[in-house]
């Protein structure tokens, strides 16, 4: 009897030992659990979190970059302003900037009528020489006349064609005249030769291509200019044409009193 209650009791005792340990497991079992539910709460809540936040910084990407270009462009476009402006008052500071100078010859020939019946008449020639100087009027000049392109890189420069700045009379003589018995205002005679020879002069000049000339010396030297001022070599000049220029007063040489030049006869008449 005894040994039968001994084996009774190791019974018993295992399966209390195996009952305690099957609890404790299955305690061990949900503590993970719980503890494992909360670490991929916190996991999923982290990597959330770290989505919208990355979110958020790429959405402000295009919005960084944007203020960050307009930002260069503003000081860019300031930047190129404030050049203009500067550039603006040293090309005005050429001012009237000569770019071609030409001398011509021509023979004048005059026939005055005078005295009762034209007796006292007379014809008289002349030779005379003169100089026409051009070029393009810079003083004018202003920033809006330069002009950048940020995207070529390449600086303009806009202004007037080249016209006519001074004319001279630079030598004259009277070469001969015709006897007459009357007296002869002769210096008079002389003034009248200076005035129809600047006209001639005048138009021998433009047709030959005074202003065209200017217009290639002005290119030549203000792109030099700007390529020196700006560093590039990415620079061009502009002429816009300005039509009715008047001429210099020096250009308009001022006849005698009484005598005019009428264009219908193209004559010099005293009225």
């Amino acid at each position: 009897m005894a040994n039968g209650s001994e084996s009774v009791l190791s019974v018993g005792g295992c399966l209390k030992v195996i009952g305690v340990l099957l609890l404790l497991t299955i305690v061990v079992m949900a503590a993970l659990f719980i503890l494992a539910r909360s670490t991929a709460d916190w996991v999923i809540e982290g990597i959330g979190q770290g989505l919208a936040d990355l979110g958020e910084t790429v959405a402000s990407i295009p919005e960084s970059v944007s203020d960050a270009v307009k930002g260069a462009l503003r000081t860019e476009v300031r930047a190129r302003l404030e050049t203009s402006d500067e550039m603006a008052e040293s090309v005005q500071g050429m001012g009237f900037l000569v770019t071609a100078s030409q001398s011509a010859t021509t023979d004048v020939h005059g026939s005055i009528r005078s005295g009762i019946f034209g007796l006292c008449g007379v014809t008289v020639d002349h030779n005379a020489t003169g100089t026409v100087v051009a070029g393009v009027d810079l003083e004018q000049v202003s920033a809006s006349d330069i002009s950048f392109d940020l995207l070529q890189d390449s600086w303009s420069l806009t202004l007037g064609e080249a016209r006519l700045h001074s004319c001279r009379i630079d030598y004259i003589k009277q070469q001969e005249h015709s006897l007459t018995l009357c007296r002869q205002p002769w210096d008079e005679y002389r003034r009248l030769a200076e005035s129809e020879a600047m006209r001639k002069i005048l138009a021998l000049v433009q047709d030959e291509g005074l202003l065209h000339n200017a217009n290639t010396v002005a290119d030549n030297v203000l792109r030099n200019f700007l390529s020196a001022v700006t560093g590039s070599d990415n620079v061009s000049v502009v002429f816009e044409s300005e039509p009715n220029v008047e001429f210099p007063e020096s250009c308009l040489r001022e006849p005698p009193s009484g005598w005019k030049f009428d264009e219908e006869s193209d004559s010099w008449v005293q009225e």
